[in-house]
Parts: C-alpha cells; sequence; structure tokens
C-alpha cells in the first residue's frame, strides 16, 4: 500500500495485477489521470489494473440517506475531491492507454433484509461513512450527536426502503508495447 498521488515507491513494471478501491473520497477531482497513470508505470506489459469505486448515492434513497451522503459531498467538494469521479474509472483506464478494458456495476443490498451480503454491506458503509465524520464536521456545520444520529437513522431507512448500493468495477490490461 502507498500514495499513488505521491508516486509509488516502486520501480516501473515491477506488478502483475494492481488493484486500487474505494478512493472516490480522496482523490482530488485534478489528480485521476496522474493516479491512474501512477498506476499503469509500476504494472508490466501485460499486466492487469482494477479499480473498484462506490456510486456516491444509494438506490432507493431515503431523506435521511440523502442528508448524509450530501453532507459527505458539500465536505468533499470543500477539498477540491469529487465522489462522483469513481464513476468514471473505465474512462482514466481508456485515457491511460490501457487496453482490453471491461466495465461492470454491482448492485448489494445495505442492512439485514440483504442477508449476508447485505449485512457485510451495511458494516463497511458504516465503516466509510464514520471515517468521512471528521472530514464532515470540520466542513459542514453540524456537531458529532448529529451526525451519529442520521448515520443510524439512515440505517434504519435502508432496512425499510430496502435501499442498494452500486459499486463500478473496471480494469485493462497494459499493452504489450
Amino acid at each position: 500500500m502507498a500514495d499513488a498521488l505521491k508516486g509509488l515507491p516502486f520501480s516501473p513494471y515491477q506488478f502483475d495485477f494492481v488493484h486500487q478501491r474505494s478512493l472516490s473520497c480522496a482523490i482530488p477531482s485534478t489528480s485521476w489521470h496522474q493516479m491512474v497513470n501512477e498506476l499503469v508505470r509500476v504494472t508490466r506489459p501485460g499486466g492487469i489494473i482494477e479499480l473498484v469505486e462506490p456510486d456516491s448515492i444509494f438506490q432507493n434513497a431515503g431523506p435521511m440517506s440523502t442528508q448524509l451522503q450530501n453532507w459527505i459531498m458539500a465536505a468533499c467538494k470543500k477539498c477540491g475531491i469529487d465522489p462522483t469521479e469513481g464513476t468514471q474509472i473505465e474512462t482514466y483506464l481508456r485515457v491511460a492507454g490501457l487496453i482490453n478494458v471491461k466495465a461492470e456495476t454491482i448492485t448489494l443490498p445495505v442492512g439485514q433484509w440483504g442477508g449476508r451480503l447485505g449485512s457485510t454491506t451495511a458494516t463497511n458503509i458504516r465503516a466509510a461513512c464514520l471515517a468521512m465524520k471528521p472530514l464532515v464536521l470540520q466542513h459542514i456545520s453540524i456537531n458529532a450527536q448529529e451526525y451519529d444520529g442520521l448515520l443510524e437513522d439512515m440505517f434504519k431507512e435502508c432496512e425499510q426502503r430496502r435501499s442498494c448500493f452500486i459499486i463500478y468495477v473496471a480494469y485493462g490490461q497494459r499493452p504489450y508495447r
């Protein structure tokens, strides 16, 4: 693991497979091309790069989910980050010159209504929302209790509304040339 925005501490052509995920709330909008190019640099010819990023909105979202997502989006935008950039990962791989690029979207249930997968998705989303909490509190005029309360209400709402979360997966091959 390393920070691709600072340059990866690896020599060119070192890896057969490079995987990056869940950084759409961390990569500045102006840095996506640079970041993908750095991943390409360390991938050997014929190697594979895979990117996995979440959508920035829930499907079947209610007002609680929408409010929390709005807070996170607003806080990110104040830092020059656009979480919707994750929906463009296929394009970034193509622009970086990868071949055999493939992309898919995967819809995941959020909550116990979705069985084990839904419970796991809810656990991952909770962890992501808690990781975003300091940024939101720093940039949005709310307190920790408001954030925590809305987060709990959001998960109840996801159960009631049978909300889903979409992730985008894209992968491509570094050309042999």
